[in-house]
């Protein structure tokens, strides 16, 4: 997949999306606009964003495999970004005010422990009526087990509305597909609710919201069409 990527990305104009994804983003207004997204993964969306008419490009993200990444792809495509690396809860202030558009995408918010405060990163960094684009996995994805072989009845991994923090040592590489054990990881589960809410009450106008019935993170394609697992949420700075 990185190769893919890497060859992709040699070709002017290029975009990592695939059709529903750039039929969605092509509806923001990108052409000539300055654009963040924390955390940025690998840099791919940031570039593909550019190469959608956005004139700036910035990424943020903890990890230091992820930001080298980002680099490869830059020096690869000839497009004009930047990727820092940067804890996103530490983002430094010289980016307050700058950007016009935030972007939000697959498996970011179940990474934060502190809801509110990740969207008040976005608040401090976006200009007024700025844009604050969510594309993400739906939190009931996280009720549900990955990749269930349909073998036996389903159990329930978690509940929808746990405040505990949710441990797991199975993961899926949502990009490549490929199951895997890794370290603890700690995730943070958010009703749909507590989303939207956190977001009125950090007075953001919300414009769209809408939930669809495909998978974004390659392991709950068993449900696909049975219930919302994924969703796009757009909201405006006040």
């Amino acid at each position: 997949m990185a190769a893919k990527w890497l060859e992709g990305f040699k070709t002017p104009g290029h975009t990592s999306f695939d059709e529903f994804d750039y039929n969605l983003y092509k509806r923001l207004p990108l052409k000539g606009k300055s654009i963040f997204q924390a955390p940025c993964n690998n840099g791919r969306e940031i570039l593909s964003f550019i190469n959608m008419g956005a004139f700036e490009g910035v990424g943020f993200d903890i990890s230091d495999e992820n930001i080298a990444f980002s680099d490869k792809l830059k020096n690869v495509s000839g497009i004009q970004a930047e990727f820092i690396l940067t804890d996103v809860y530490a983002i430094p202030d010289k980016f307050n005010n700058r950007f016009d558009i935030g972007i939000i995408s697959v498996g970011s918010i179940i990474w934060m422990p502190d809801l509110k405060r990740y969207f008040e990163i976005y608040k401090r960094l976006l200009k007024s009526n700025g844009i604050l684009f969510i594309y993400e996995m739906h939190p009931l994805t996280t009720v549900y087990p990955y990749s269930f072989k349909g073998k036996n009845k389903i159990e329930f991994e978690s509940t929808y509305f746990t405040k505990d923090v949710i441990i797991s040592h199975d993961s899926l590489d949502y990009y490549g597909t490929v199951e895997y054990q890794s370290p603890p990881q700690y995730n943070f589960q958010y009703p749909i609710s507590e989303v939207i809410q956190t977001l009125i009450d950090m007075n953001f106008s919300l414009k769209e919201f809408k939930e669809y019935p495909h998978d974004l993170g390659g392991g709950h394609v068993y449900l696909e069409g049975k219930i919302p697992l994924c969703y796009h949420l757009w909201a405006v700075k006040n």
